[in-house]
């Protein structure tokens, strides 16, 4: 899948209902406390979530500024697709995003993913309960 050079802007995007607005904010929490644990750990690639009341999902690799207190993540459509002026927005796309939102279209049901092939089940505690997948 070949990147454009600007994302685009879809119908999707454009009014984010206070309740999106939490669940992005929440999805975002999740993401950047699995990736800060993960990539401390020696982890690499990237961890992604889906966004429960949009067809979103916040992305988080390990190339992106991260310390102990922050972590920066994206948040992408499901078309890989950067959301326009939300937090990370500046980031760089990448073939990596491109990859998650692939998965996360071919498997709708699919709440988490990470580039290793590790996946967690929403329901599970955030601290990382991982089973691998095939």
């Amino acid at each position: 899948m070949r990147l454009s050079a600007k994302p685009l802007y879809t119908a999707a995007m454009t009014e984010l209902t206070p309740v999106d607005q939490v669940a992005i904010a929440r999805t975002r929490d999740g993401v950047a406390r699995v990736a800060s644990h993960a990539f401390a750990g020696g982890s690499v690639g990237a961890v992604s979530c889906r966004v429960a009341t949009r067809e979103l999902f916040v992305f988080c690799a390990h190339h992106f500024p991260h310390t102990p207190f922050a972590v920066v993540t994206t948040l992408l459509d499901l078309h890989g697709n950067l959301v326009p002026f939300t937090p990370g927005y500046d980031q760089p796309r990448t073939d990596e995003m491109a990859a998650h939102a692939r998965e996360f279209q071919r498997d709708p049901s699919r709440e988490w993913f990470t580039s290793e092939g590790l996946r967690r089940s929403i329901e599970s505690p955030p601290e990382l309960s991982w089973t691998r997948t095939g």
